[in-house]
């Protein structure tokens, strides 16, 4: 899922090319708590 240029341009953080780590990141996980 890529969003729409004109939304992309809005959004105050966006994620274009990651893994799931961003997604946690984001959700105040931090490294040190990911399962090896």
């Amino acid at each position: 899922f890529f969003a729409k240029p004109a939304v992309a341009e809005m959004a105050d953080a966006r994620i274009d090319h990651s893994d799931l780590t961003a997604l946690l990141f984001f959700q105040g996980i931090a490294q040190s708590e990911f399962a090896d």
